[in-house]
Parts: C-alpha cells; sequence; structure tokens
C-alpha cells in the first residue's frame, strides 16, 4: 500500500526538479527528498495512516519523519509543494552561496 503512493510522490517531484531516493525495506518504508543544490540536506518523507473520516476509516497521509502531515496522498501536487516549501529557502540559499563564489 505504501510503496505506490511513495512511488508517485519521486515521479511528481522528479518532474519539479527534485531528487528522491527510496527506502521501501525500512519500517516505514520512506524518501529521502533533497534539492540538487543542496546534495548534504533533504528530508525523509514516508506515507502513514491517520483515522480521519466520521466512520472511523484510515485516511493515508504523506508524512514528514516521524509524523509531521504534508498532505494526503490523495493530492500528491500538494505534498510536493510542502517539501518545496520547506527545502525551496534551503536551496535558493545554496544556489546564492555558490554563484558568489
Amino acid at each position: 500500500m505504501v510503496t505506490p503512493h511513495l512511488e508517485r510522490l519521486a515521479e511528481e517531484l522528479a518532474d519539479d526538479g527534485w531528487r528522491s531516493l527510496p527506502y521501501y525495506e525500512h519500517d516505514p518504508a520512506y524518501l529521502r527528498v533533497w534539492h540538487p543544490d543542496l546534495d548534504c540536506f533533504g528530508l525523509s518523507v514516508g506515507v502513514l495512516p491517520f483515522l480521519a473520516t466520521a466512520a472511523g476509516e484510515a485516511v493515508w497521509w504523506y508524512v514528514l519523519l516521524p509524523h509531521v502531515r504534508l498532505a494526503p496522498c490523495d493530492d500528491v501536487p500538494g505534498a510536493v509543494g510542502q517539501i518545496a516549501l520547506l527545502l525551496g529557502p534551503w536551496a535558493m540559499a545554496a544556489r546564492s552561496q555558490e554563484a558568489a563564489r
């Protein structure tokens, strides 16, 4: 259940210029996500269920590990946007430092 969600996220991240590396053998499985300008800094993004419906059904969410919710798994662009919001300033700073050299 988790792997397809992470694969979809990895594809969309790549389309937006981000890099990711899957760690499916870990529990929970996750993607390490970083910007090409930030090889030494990134985020670990996993998928976890949260009870969120009136019927008590689980809704799968992308989470910044250990448990910070980014977006529901049916909102991949929303998750990518949250990742960009968190890592974007770091990537811009790295590019500025490189340009100043």
